[in-house]
């Protein structure tokens, strides 16, 4: 198929689907989402394929959680404690109901305080849906997650929020008392509250606490709702001593172990006298569980604590709520009989916690430092004293048996210290659950307190969500420390949890090296964000060294990050590489050798645009150290860089060559810097030559702007130590010659001459003629003995000096006349003469003429040449500087030749003959200049010099049809030897010329000795030129047509068809553009029936599978071509003939082949399908149809082309199917979306 055709495919059914074509011509695809049954048709044209259309069959995908559907009553009412229960419908990812069972379903129940996931029982009823029941116990939000064969939501859509129900007796238990004695007139809390820890009571339970004395007494103890905790409290006073019997009910029903005994001892009997005493040492120091209070019977006490060998004591009460113990040493006071004595004492933390802070607070007093502006690093494992281990793992014992709320209440009240010391000694699990139940800002401070090897195991625990909580109330001090602690990946998880702002405040106290491993495990766009936010100095630069000092894979995301950041914020990465470089500088200045390497590898690895942008933000000190580490040659591209940054700016080359100067101050090179020169003859050249060099080779252009704005001393010594050659070329890419003048004449004389003959000619004289007149003298008096020397040398010598005349010629001929005059009379006569006589005639009396040298000293020039080099001169200048110059001429013989010379007026002079208007490209052309004096009056005799050079025109484009044709050129004011813009001298009106498009030609001038001047040359650039004939100071202009040449099948040229854009079909014509040219390259009109007659013909055939059609179709002028130019030119061409008259045509030079008169079409066909070799060639046209003879394509051919087919038939059309499987009796049955991980397409093809 060509794709010329209209097909198309659709589907109805459930939705109108389109099906889009694919790249492959006849190829269609779309995705059916909606489940059911669907009409396919397939159309070619307006018919459809046979058989066509079908049935197709969608059925729903696999199961996807995150389209799942939760119904049932307990969404909107339950309670906790009670089943619930909900149906889930299992649908695909687009929605749609599944019909059948079989997936693996889980579905559980997380509470919003972040307490354990509860999860559910689910029953597959085998019809897509699924029955779950669930039990929940906390009265508090539960989020719903689905997951099906292993694959979970991605956020909960669903959400149960149950009520308090009412609790039984079964389910509550009774705290607060146990088997240890009781003291009497005690007071015990009972506490009566549910046997799960995640459920909670309401308050309106009924409640009932009774006891019974032994004396049969029985009274109810008060009964209080504690709101904050969710439970009951009972304080029971013991007013007997013995055996009590307390009994607890809730809605009339006994709690579990109720009644129970309690036994409450006499502290004043005779029997436990001795136990009374014991009492009065213990009890302030027994544990709360026997459910007695802490104390010693309502007396007080004092207690002397000793703390190692110190001598401060502290007074407390002994009537305080122990929670923690610690066994330490003290002096205990008999009050009855004043005896000291030394026991060990298990403390409480609360009482030892309160002395730990007063010691604390006194040290803290005692260690005062100075110096409040020196950063102090963060350490771990602070926050004043701890617990044992021991009281610490019996405290973590506790609070694991409780619920994570209960927990992080008791944890909240501690110091942080102690609270630390508790949370790493719990399991990770229970630690995890209970910081997840604590207030970020108490869970930071306790996390603080801890060693850090217990703080990452406790964050590591939590809940993600916690623990990025947690570290976001950290002080930024604390949690750069612990991002310094953890491994890469737990700190790039932490980071990317993190808001944006405080991770970039975290890394300014992060480790470099911790913070680069964490910030590779992230996207790359984080890394640029960090470098946007953080200090260049204190952070920017660790970082990157950090980077570039790991991996690879560091040095790799740095240098992409820095170039991110240079096209975001260009200032901030110039910070950064400035930062680093400074680093560097100071590291080095210590004594540390190589440190700036690596920030020249991250330089070097910017792109070269980065680079530049960079470089002009540095200073000159921070440049030069950077292109000291880089070497030469990367040195050299990044400031070449820097120099074009901004469209070449010129304060740009300045900051570049400030950097090279301050390089070159420094010492150039370090001991590190790649393709640094080690001999010594290249190091003494300098660094500012070795990136010269290395820019001259891939950018002259650039090195020369750098060149320019160097201190012109710093350049005289730089092009000093290149190659002649390499600095020649450099210096005539100054754009500026007044800038090249000053470097060279900061050279010596003899370097400055060699740099002016081996520079381009142009660029010379321009700089020579920015010049001091006395350098330049001395320059060209050097060049002029280096001319005339004749010791030794031989053959090789001699061909080396006729060089550096010519060269120097060349020069002087393109100086401001002027300029070469005045330097001229600063030299030497005698070298002066001897430059003088190797200059056109012309261009010596131009210098005579400028003014710039007096008629005496242009005298004595005169009298040292060559009569015949003197009389040519004198006959170039104007008449009136040429008698005013004759006058003091020693020669007679030049005196008397300027007396008799006649004087031709170009103006008044004749041209004559047929060259004057037309040639043929490669043949001779003359005609004659037939003089005339002013008033129009032939001059029979000779004496006159008369030069003539001729310059190709460049002419515009061929205009639109219907476009104005300009009647002048901008580029060619009359007067200034331009032809017309519309008359190309033929009398044809042709294209707007432009102006001159290349170097002159010298045409050859004889003198006939009797008025007459014949004029000879050969063009070989078809076209129109100017010719220009100066002699005497004047001038006259006008215009030549050359015409191109006989056809040269070798130079001819086949254009490739464009197939891509259109293909070649079957039964169609393929048009083949053949350029016809002639020898010289010339566009030229192909063979008329006339010229193929006598001459060559273009022919062509091909061969493939079928056979091929071939012929020629001439190609025809467009509307607003150029007249009949081509049929001109071809006629000319075809008549070399001196005898025959060439009429006179307008031009088509070499650059118009877009002319259609120039070119010719070759035309093939074929129809059958396949590969074909297309050939073109030319032949004599008595031969064309020779066979067996060996036959040239003309360059460009033979072509191979694919011969495609036409456009397709839908009664032999056919339908393919991908994505879908047909069963027997024809219907389609497909997937709806596709199946497996993607989404695969249904094609019709």
């Amino acid at each position: 198929w060509t794709g010329g055709e209209r097909t198309a495919a659709a589907a109805g059914g459930p939705a109108e689907i389109p099906f889009q074509p694919l790249d492959t011509v006849g190829a269609f695809a779309a995705t059916l989402s909606a489940a059911g049954a669907y009409s396919l048709a397939a159309l070619v044209g307006d018919c459809s394929c046979a058989g066509w259309p079908r049935v197709l069959q969608v059925v729903a995908g696999p199961c996807d959680p995150d389209r799942c559907v939760i119904s049932g009553d307990a969404l909107g009412n339950c309670a906790t404690g009670a089943p619930l229960r909900l149906l889930l419908q299992s649908a695909d990812r687009y929605g749609n109901p599944r019909s059948m069972g079989g997936d693996l379903v889980e579905v559980g129940a997380k509470p919003s305080n972040g307490g354990a996931r509860v999860e559910s029982d689910v029953r597959d009823n085998g019809d897509g849906t699924y029955a779950v029941t669930v039990v929940l116990d906390e009265a508090v939000r539960h989020d719903l997650f689905i997951n099906v064969n292993g694959l979970s939501d991605r956020e909960s859509r669903y959400l149960l929020a149950p009520s308090l129900a009412p609790l039984s007796a079964p389910d509550c238990t009774v705290r607060g008392v146990g088997s240890n004695p009781i003291d009497l007139c005690d007071t015990s809390i009972v506490f009566i509250q549910p046997g799960n820890p995640n459920r909670q009571m309401s308050g309106r339970e009924a409640v009932t606490v009774t006891v019974h004395t032994p004396s049969g007494l029985a009274f109810n103890s008060p009964v209080r709702f504690e709101q904050a905790n969710c439970r009951f409290t009972s304080a029971v006073f013991w007013v007997e001593s013995g055996a009590h019997s307390v009994a607890v009910t809730l809605n009339g029903a006994p709690l579990p172990g109720c009644p129970f005994l309690v036994k409450v001892r006499d502290p004043y009997g005779d029997e436990i006298s001795e136990m009374h005493a014991a009492r009065n040492d213990m009890a302030p120091y027994r544990m709360p569980g026997g459910g007695g209070v802490g104390g010693d019977g309502g007396r007080g006490g004092t207690r002397r604590l000793r703390k190692g060998g110190g001598s401060a004591t502290t007074t407390i009460t002994t009537t305080e709520v122990i929670t923690y113990e610690e066994t330490i040493e003290e002096e205990v006071v008999d009050e009855a009989t004043g005896e000291v004595r030394m026991v060990e004492r298990v403390v409480l933390r609360e009482e030892r916690r309160e002395i730990s802070a007063d010691a604390a607070e006194m040290a803290d007093d005692d260690d005062g430092r100075d110096g409040e502006d020196e950063p102090v690093r963060f350490e771990f494992g602070g926050g004043g004293l701890k617990p044992s281990k021991t009281a610490s793992e019996r405290a973590a014992r506790s609070l694991t048996g409780m619920a994570p709320k209960v927990a992080a209440q008791a944890l909240a009240e501690m110091r942080p210290a102690a609270s630390g010391a508790v949370l790493a000694s719990m399991d990770p699990q229970s630690a995890g659950a209970t910081l997840a139940a604590m207030q970020p800002s108490v869970a930071a401070a306790s996390i603080c307190a801890m060693e850090v090897a217990d703080a990452l195991a406790v964050l590591g625990a939590a809940p993600r969500e916690t623990r990025a909580a947690v570290l976001e109330a950290m002080p930024l001090p604390a949690l750069g420390a612990i991002l310094s602690a953890m491994s890469p990946e737990q700190a790039s998880d932490a980071l990317r949890d993190m808001d944006l702002d405080l991770s970039v405040g975290a890394l300014e106290h992060t480790r470099p090296a911790a913070a680069a491993a964490a910030l590779l495990q992230l996207p790359e766009e984080r890394l640029v964000e960090a470098l946007t936010g953080v200090h260049p100095r204190r952070v920017g630069a660790p970082l990157l060294e950090a980077l570039c000092e790991g991996a690879p894979s560091g040095a790799r995301a740095a240098s992409v990050a820095m170039a991110t950041l240079a096209a975001r914020h260009p200032d901030r990465a110039a910070a950064h590489m400035a930062a680093a470089v400074d680093s560097a500088m100071r590291a080095e200045a210590q004594g540390i050798p190589g440190t700036g390497h690596t920030g020249a590898l991250l330089f070097a690895s910017l792109p070269i645009g980065v680079q530049g942008a960079t470089m002009i933000n540095l200073t000159s000190a921070q440049a030069a150290y950077v292109c000291a580490n880089l070497g030469p040659q990367k040195a050299a591209e990044a400031l070449a860089a820097a120099a074009a940054e901004r469209g070449g700016a010129a304060e740009n080359a300045l900051a570049a060559a400030a950097a090279l100067e301050a390089l070159q101050a420094a010492g150039g090179w370090s001991e590190e810097a790649p393709g640094a020169p080690r001999a010594s003859g290249a190091r003494s050249r300098g660094p500012v030559a070795d990136v010269l060099a290395a820019l001259a080779v891939d950018n002259p252009a650039g090195a020369a702007g750098i060149l320019a704005a160097l201190d012109p001393a710093v350049g005289a010594a730089a092009l000093a130590g290149l190659p002649p050659g390499v600095a020649a070329d450099l210096a005539s890419r100054i754009p500026d010659p007044t800038v090249a003048a000053a470097i060279l004449q900061e050279m010596p004389v003899e370097k400055r001459s060699a740099m002016l003959i081996k520079m381009d000619p142009a660029a010379g004289a321009a700089a020579a003629s920015a010049m001091n007149p006395e350098c330049c003298a001395q320059a060209m008096e050097t060049i002029t003995r280096m001319m005339t020397t004749t010791t030794g040398g031989g053959d090789a010598r001699s061909t080396a000096q006729a060089e550096v005349a010519r060269r120097m010629t060349t020069m002087v001929s393109q100086m401001d006349p002027f300029a070469a005059a005045q330097a001229a009379s600063a030299m030497d006569l005698a070298l002066a003469t001897k430059m003088q006589a190797r200059l056109p005639p012309e261009r010596a009396a131009a210098m005579i003429a400028s003014g710039g040298i007096d008629a005496r000293r242009a005298a004595a020039l005169l009298d040292a040449l060559p009569i015949e080099a003197a009389d040519k001169v004198l006959a170039a200048l104007p008449p009136s500087v040429a008698e005013k110059t004759a006058e003091h001429v020693q020669s007679g013989e030049v005196k008397a030749r300027t007396a008799a010379r006649a004087v031709v007026h170009l103006p008044s002079s004749t041209v004559t003959g047929h060259a004057r208007e037309t040639c043929v490209a490669g043949q001779v052309a003359k005609f004659d200049l037939e003089s005339a004096n002013p008033g129009g009056g032939r001059i029979i005799r000779g004496g006159a010099h008369v030069i003539c050079t001729l310059y190709p025109l460049a002419r515009a484009p061929i205009p639109a049809p219907g476009a104005a044709i300009p009647t002048s050129s901008p580029a060619a004011p009359a007067g200034d030897g331009h032809a017309d813009a519309t008359a190309d001298g033929s009398g044809v009106t042709g294209r707007r010329l432009t102006g001159r498009s290349g170097a002159g030609i010298d045409a050859s001038v004889k003198d006939l000795q009797n008025g007459v001047y014949e004029v000879t040359y050969t063009l070989t650039r078809a076209g129109p030129h100017e010719v220009v004939m100066t002699t005497a100071g004047q001038r006259r202009v006008f215009q030549v047509v050359c015409l191109p040449g006989l056809l040269d099948p070798a130079s001819c040229v086949v254009d490739q068809p464009d197939l891509a854009a259109t293909p070649w079909t079957a039964g169609e014509l393929l048009e083949v553009r053949v350029r016809c040219r002639d020898s010289f390259g010339n566009a030229v009109r192909p063979p008329s029936p006339r010229e193929q007659a006598a001459g060559l013909v273009i022919v062509a055939d091909g061969e493939g599978p079928g056979m091929v059609e071939a012929d020629f179709a001439p190609a025809c002028s467009p509307p607003g071509a150029v007249g009949d130019a081509a049929s001109h030119w071809s006629a000319a061409a075809s008549s070399a003939a001196p005898s025959q008259s060439a009429p006179p045509v307008a031009g088509v030079g070499a650059e118009d082949t877009d002319d259609p008169a120039t070119w010719t079409i070759a035309r093939f066909r074929a129809t059958v399908v396949g590969e074909y070799e297309l050939r073109v060639f030319a032949s004599e046209v008595q031969r064309q149809w020779w066979g067996g003879m060996q036959r040239d394509n003309l360059p460009g051919a033979p072509l191979k082309v694919v011969l495609s087919p036409a456009a397709a038939d839908h009664q032999r059309s056919t339908v393919t199917l991908s994505g879908l499987k047909e069963r027997p009796g024809g219907m389609i049955v497909g997937m709806a979306g596709g199946g497996g991980g993607g989404a695969p397409q249904e094609r019709l093809a």
